[in-house]
């Protein structure tokens, strides 16, 4: 069952609302590459940060509060989000 990011909209735009290209990305992420129980990679993270990887990091969004609880979002370089991390869930299992 693919993670549904449309729970995180409301929370992005009351978070962060300087970020108005953030609500639209998650709206249309696309099929998941690669899931672990607390990360869903939307672009490929093979030889990150490479020459020639999809992956080029810039910096991560917290959201705070969600449906999800805490959520780590990855932003790839050109407003891309490349994964969410489920950072409650994992504090959770810890």
């Amino acid at each position: 069952m693919n993670f549904d990011p449309k729970g995180l909209i409301e929370a992005a735009k009351k978070e962060h609302p300087s970020l108005e290209w953030l609500p639209h990305a998650l709206l249309n992420l696309k099929e998941e590459k690669k899931r672990t129980e607390y990360y869903i990679h939307y672009v490929d993270p093979t030889n990150a940060n490479q020459s020639g990887s999809e992956w080029q990091f810039s910096h991560t969004v917290e959201i705070k509060e969600s449906e999800f609880g805490a959520v780590m979002i990855d932003i790839l370089k050109g407003n891309q989000i490349g994964g969410i991390e489920l950072y409650s869930k994992l504090m959770d299992a810890e």
